[in-house]
């Protein structure tokens, strides 16, 4: 009967009483009593832990920064730096030697090389001149000592012979430095007591990883922060603080302090030490949180009383978590590698009369209807796409060879033979560029020749009543068109524009970029396109391509075919585009994609250069 209950229920009300229960049990018969009973004790162990860990971490810090300063005083008595730095004093007119920058550059890699956390050592003369040695990037070109953060403290007439300055990025490099503190002594001539310059060590902020750790598992959630005296961060364990200032954080003058406190919303034990040797402050703060956590883990109180409930329960958990949520992943793997487009897969049916039999049961039912409606409207489509481009293909190529043909035609009758055997040339050309495949792109400067080779037949038919210019930059020669897209609207400005006048016709045929997009213009000054003919062209350029008949002769063979070529290939948003000048004349534009091809042979899309399309 039980049984035939749990079946019924369903899954958010068995989820929920699962989970009830599992707190109920845990909570009352652990957490009342271990925070009763161990409260006190945790945080006097806490206390004396951070204590002793906070004090080694002191002295570890002072122990690295006292040999730091040892390394600064070699330098600063190293006989080769003291002698550049004499000759480098402005005051002093020295001269300076051919190899006393390599001499220093030496001194300075060989006194640092045995010290992996110095990110860079740096000297400044008091001519300007700066030596260094560096692991990472170059100091800029125009680096001055003024330039420095610490310049103007270091400057002044009282100032302290050597500073600690606190975490930022590398200021000799600009922008991407690597974050560092820093050490800084000033330099003097050892034999007179002037000042010769200053040397700046910076060290890596990571070196404070390995002697600020906290040995586990006392690491887990602790935060460890270094602070001087003016509040800037040295060195955050968790690194979302260090480098940057606080002002809410202080031990009062305290050499040592302990206790509790509530800081950025949370309530943490806390340990500090300031040494007075660099007079830096160190914080470990523990989340009173976290106490609680550890010590439930750990207690044998706990443990003792919660043994017999949590092998009860996490049988349970495991008999009911798994017939739960094995069917849940199961669905969620398959509807991954639908996601993926993979929709032949399906998902295991589960027998119970509960929801997540019914839905899977559904959820097949669903991909079968999916994948067939998918392969049915894919199939449909491309068939449709390849009946369409056929038929344009066997519209266009007559068209175009009927024109042509007349031209050849009227030049024989006039008895010009030298004329025709280069007509005839052109002509060859023209049928030798149109007879491969048609769906392919080719390079603007091929269309451009094929349009050239048109015009040659038409110049011998007219005459000098033909001006036809070529005005594509060079830079765009090499982007890609639509095969045999451009010789039809030059003829369509030849044919109509000469029938209306008997003077010179100008075309001119230009191509410019326009927002990821290549325009190419077709121009004539025929006088213009009729209002009628205009408007039946327009009306034929707008409809959708898919439910488009074939163009027929009253709207524009050529024309219509180009455009619906076009979109074909590239979508509805390309295609013709026409403008009339009334009297004037007419204006043609090709709207394409802006692609070409890498130097692979592999199609490219417009973006990497402007210039080259």
């Amino acid at each position: 009967m039980l049984r035939g209950l749990w079946q019924r229920w369903g899954f958010q009300a068995r989820l929920l009483l699962s989970i009830l229960l599992v707190l109920a049990v845990t909570i009352a018969a652990s957490g009342l009593l271990f925070y009763l009973s161990s409260a006190a004790t945790i945080d006097r162990q806490t206390f004396d832990l951070t204590g002793n860990t906070v004090s080694q971490m002191t002295r570890s810090v002072d122990l690295y920064i006292e040999n730091i300063d040892r390394l600064s005083r070699s330098i600063h008595s190293d006989a080769i730096v003291q002698r550049v730095l004499r000759v480098s004093d402005p005051a002093l007119r020295g001269v300076r030697l051919p190899d006393d920058d390599e001499d220093v550059a030496y001194r300075l890699l060989t006194l640092a090389i045995s010290w992996p956390s110095i990110q860079g050592l740096y000297l400044y003369a008091n001519d300007g001149s700066l030596f260094y040695f560096t692991r990472g990037q170059s100091p800029r070109r125009d680096m001055a000592v003024t330039d420095e953060p610490w310049a103007p403290r270091m400057r002044q007439y009282a100032a302290p012979p050597v500073l600690l300055w606190p975490t930022g990025p590398e200021s000799t490099v600009g922008a991407g430095g690597e974050p560092v503190f820093s050490f800084v002594r000033l330099i003097k001539n050892t034999s007179t007591g002037r000042r010769l310059g200053f040397l700046k060590i910076d060290m890596d902020v990571a070196v404070m990883e390995d002697l600020l750790a906290l040995a586990e598992p006392a690491a887990r959630g602790r935060q460890v922060l270094l602070i001087d005296d003016g509040g800037h961060v040295i060195y955050d364990s968790s690194a979302a603080l260090t480098g940057g200032q606080l002002a809410d954080l202080s031990l009062n003058g305290l050499a040592l302090g302990q206790g509790r406190l509530e800081w950025r919303g949370t309530s943490y034990l806390y340990t500090a030490q300031r040494s007075t040797r660099t007079g830096w402050t160190i914080w470990v703060l523990t989340p009173v949180q976290l106490l609680g956590r550890e010590t439930r883990q750990t207690g044998l109180l706990v443990l003792a009383l919660c043994t017999g409930a949590m092998l009860v329960l996490g049988a349970l958990f495991y008999v009911v978590t798994k017939r739960i949520t094995r069917p849940l992943r199961l669905m969620a793997l398959t509807m991954a590698r639908v996601e993926h487009g993979d929709l032949s897969v399906r998902v295991p049916l589960t027998p119970a009369p509960h929801e997540l039999g019914r839905l899977s049961r559904v959820f097949n039912t669903m991909l079968d209807s999916i994948e067939r409606l998918v392969v049915q409207v894919y199939e449909a489509r491309l068939r449709e796409k390849d009946a369409q481009l056929l038929a344009l293909q066997s519209q266009i190529n007559p068209h175009f060879l009927f024109n042509t043909l007349n031209s050849v035609r009227a030049l024989s009758r006039r008895g010009e033979t030298a004329t025709v055997e280069a007509v005839a040339e052109s002509l060859a050309d023209l049928f030798r560029y149109s007879m491969s495949n048609w769906n392919e792109l080719v390079a603007l400067r091929e269309e451009l020749e094929h349009v050239e080779n048109y015009v040659t037949i038409q110049r011998a038919r007219f005459g000098n009543r033909i001006q036809f210019t070529c005005a594509v930059p060079d830079e765009l020669r090499e982007a890609l068109v639509v095969k045999l897209s451009l010789q039809p609207l030059v003829e369509n400005a030849i044919a109509h524009g000469l029938g209306q006048r008997a003077e010179l016709l100008k075309v001119t045929v230009g191509a410019q970029l326009d927002a990821g997009a290549l325009r190419i213009t077709v121009t004539d000054d025929g006088g213009g396109i009729e209002l009628a003919t205009l408007t039946r062209l327009r009306a034929a350029l707008a409809r959708p391509v898919a439910a488009e008949k074939l163009p027929t002769a009253d709207v524009g063979i050529g024309i219509t075919n180009i455009d619906r070529r076009i979109k074909l290939l590239f979508g509805e948003q390309y295609g013709l585009h026409i403008q009339v000048y009334p009297e004037v004349g007419t204006t043609v534009t090709l709207h394409l994609p802006c692609q070409w091809r890498d130097g692979y042979g592999e199609l490219e899309s417009q973006g990497r250069e402007t210039a080259r399309c």
